[in-house]
């Protein structure tokens, strides 16, 4: 019964942080990323559990329990997405979209986009599919064993569980799963750390090992090259490799204020040169269009909840409620894009030459000098931007 309890607990636990999540929910950005605002550890959290489920954990040990130290192979594709992922998600987050299809459309246009779509579609048809059975068969074995009678069968309670799971996840898109999945990922590696040494005392370490597998006739399974062929090694590391980057791309993973910030600012700068220079007859064509290229330009680099506490003042501010504060940040927002992108509609020729001059020893506050070049003159303004402790 104890068992049953716990599940009990748990779910009505995730429940009422649906619930009170949901409250949150004010645009698709805060339904699809969360409002772009996790933490580092909750962001890291929620990516640990999501890639941590059934498959990693069961499946992968099985497979390692057939092929032996081979196994190890297994997390190398995911391990090289996260890696290609760091590289990447900086230049992906200028995107300024939600999901990879999305970010795929933009870049190749719309048939790549759909494409994407069917793939993903695809993938997660299956990947989905066995973390229902996954569900349903823990609410099948738990309470057939804890109640004398058979309340449902086990295709009965799959379904159950991915009703749950799909309106649980409903309630407030990312904001209601991440925070649960942080405690979830903070649990399952707490009791890995803890299994790995107690595991490996009663293997008896390598040598332990190594007399088991060859009283079982498999001295293969210390071995860790000649196992798997180059083509295996390739099955199994591609398609988590691919994964993590369709799984994690939208997330904002890593945010672009690490980067130098000479380096950022001058190439958002470039970006919204092209775009003035090479697309100005799209805000005469389609002006919604251009707004937008202009908005995935700036939205990154300003912090518009800062901005608007500023215009609206401390007073008003402060006697605001949470829900006055987060509709005037997002009319402010879409106030001030949309005034850029007017204004910028009559740039011209003009050219944007970044200054990258900087002696670090004398600045506890970065400042960024560009110089306008246009037909007639030169017009130089600075940036200013946050304290920083290094720049690369």
């Amino acid at each position: 019964m104890i068992y049953v309890i716990t599940i009990a607990i748990y779910l009505i636990g995730l429940v009422i942080i649906g619930f009170f999540k949901a409250k949150q929910i004010k645009t698709q950005s805060d339904f699809s990323v969360a409002g772009r605002a996790l933490t580092p550890w909750v962001l890291v959290g929620t990516m640990l559990a999501t890639w941590m489920g059934t498959g990693s954990i069961l499946g992968n040990a099985g497979k390692t329990y057939q092929s032996g130290m081979a196994g190890l192979w297994l997390p190398l594709g995911s391990v090289l997405g996260i890696i290609i992922l760091t590289q990447i998600a900086g230049k992906v987050r200028s995107y300024n979209k939600f999901t990879v299809p999305e970010i795929i459309g933009e870049r190749y246009g719309q048939v790549a986009r759909l494409l994407s779509v069917i793939a993903l579609v695809l993938a997660y048809m299956v990947i989905v599919s066995y973390q229902y059975n996954a569900g349903g068969a823990v609410l099948y074995t738990v309470f057939s064993n804890q109640i004398d009678s058979q309340l449902f069968t086990i295709e009965t309670a799959t379904i159950i569980a991915a009703i749950f799971i799909i309106s649980y996840t409903m309630l407030a898109g990312l904001l209601s799963v991440a925070f649960t999945d942080a405690a979830n990922g903070i649990l399952m590696t707490i009791s890995l750390v803890i299994a790995f040494p107690i595991l490996w005392i009663k293997a008896g370490g390598l040598n332990g090992m190594e007399l088991a597998f060859e009283s079982m006739n498999k001295s293969s399974h210390m071995q860790f090259f000649s196992v798997f062929s180059a083509f295996d090694i390739i099955n199994f590391c591609l398609p988590p490799f691919l994964l993590v980057l369709f799984l994690f791309l939208p997330f904002p993973i890593f945010s672009d204020i690490n980067k130098n910030p000479f380096e950022l600012i001058d190439i958002k700068s470039q970006e919204m040169v092209v775009v003035l220079t090479s697309e100005n007859e799209l805000f005469n064509t389609n002006p919604e269009l251009f707004k937008n290229k202009i908005k995935n330009i700036f939205e990154p680099l300003i912090d518009f909840n800062r901005v608007s506490a500023s215009v609206m003042g401390k007073k008003y501010y402060l006697i605001a409620t949470k829900e006055e504060r987060a509709e005037f940040i997002e009319v402010f927002k879409i106030s001030l894009l949309d005034t850029y992108a007017e204004t910028l509609a009559q740039w011209g020729d003009a050219e944007i030459i970044t200054d990258f001059s900087y002696d670090e020893k004398k600045n506890k506050i970065i400042s960024i000098k560009q110089n306008l070049l246009t037909t007639n003159n030169t017009v130089s303004y600075t940036h200013l931007t946050l304290p920083t402790k290094r720049i690369e």
